[in-house]
């Protein structure tokens, strides 16, 4: 026997409130680490799976797996931030020391 269409609706209501609390737990656990959760848009995912694969971020085994690719992309914006970072730190010694380049 179907259960009656109030005890259906009731049943979805409850699964989208627990999955409402999830959302906002996972949330406020990235908020108090300090990380943010954001949508980028690639167009040419193919391509792009190949370079993370040719650079070392992301085994080829492991294209399909949304984990992976989400650690992969991690470690390039580590990687991008450390550059910069680097290169302020010397930039700023450069200008300690005397030696500023000029920039155009």
């Amino acid at each position: 026997m179907d259960a009656p269409p109030n005890e259906l609706l009731d049943a979805r209501i409850a699964k989208r409130k627990r999955q409402n609390v999830q959302r906002v737990l996972r949330c406020r656990k990235r908020k108090q680490a300090g990380t943010h959760c954001v949508r980028i848009e690639v167009t040419d995912w193919a391509e792009t799976l190949d370079a993370f694969v040719r650079i070392g971020v992301l085994a080829a085994e492991q294209r399909n797996d949304d984990k992976a690719i989400e650690a992969a992309i991690a470690a390039l914006c580590r990687r991008g931030y450390r550059a910069i970072k680097a290169e302020r730190e010397t930039n700023r010694d450069d200008n300690r020391s005397g030696n500023a380049v000029a920039s155009c």
